[in-house]
This record gives C-alpha cells, sequence and structure tokens, in this order.
C-alpha cells in the first residue's frame, strides 16, 4: 500500500494443461491470459485512519480474489474470449 500503485488482476487459462503438477517438459495447449479492470489503491488508502492495515489488505485481496474469480467463470462459460498474444501482438511491438 506504500507505493500507490494499481493492482492488475489477471486470470491465466490453460497454464495447469500445459505444464501439469509432475511433469518435466510443458506440452502444447493454448494458454490465454484475461486481464480484469485496475484496482486502485489509493481508494483503500483514504481508509487508513479509520481501520487497521491487516483490514485494508483483507480487503483489497478479497477485491483481487473476486475479480479473478469473474474472469474465471468467464472464461469457463466462454464469455468475453481473450485474445491470446501473438507476436503480431502490439502489445509486443517495438517502439
Amino acid at each position: 500500500m506504500q507505493l500507490n500503485v494499481s493492482v492488475i488482476p489477471t486470470y491465466i487459462e490453460g497454464s495447469f494443461q500445459a505444464f501439469p503438477k509432475g511433469a518435466r517438459f510443458p506440452r502444447r495447449y493454448p494458454i490465454r491470459v484475461r486481464f480484469g479492470p485496475p484496482i486502485a489503491i489509493a481508494d483503500y488508502q483514504a481508509r487508513q485512519q479509520d481501520v487497521s492495515s491487516r483490514q485494508l489488505c483483507r480487503e483489497i485481496v478479497a477485491e483481487i480474489r473476486s475479480t479473478i474469480e469473474v474472469l474465471a467463470a468467464a472464461s469457463l462459460q466462454g464469455t468475453g474470449a481473450a485474445e491470446p498474444v501473438t507476436k503480431s501482438s502490439p502489445a509486443l511491438m517495438p517502439r
């Protein structure tokens, strides 16, 4: 909470199938990454005078966890399909 940065909840789909527990090498399997909306920690810091740091951390973790659960449920239902990152994705283009 001291750095005052936003947290981006992220759900990674397919990683367990691509690299199952105990496997020596990963398998070919599509992996998709879903990003949730940023969670502003500054919103919680404003309440720091009223509640303990431990309680604030619990609330932040609960919000992150619930957002990831929504992303996972959307993934299982096949709604809002995430696009896999490819070499031509704008995020990977040189600047």
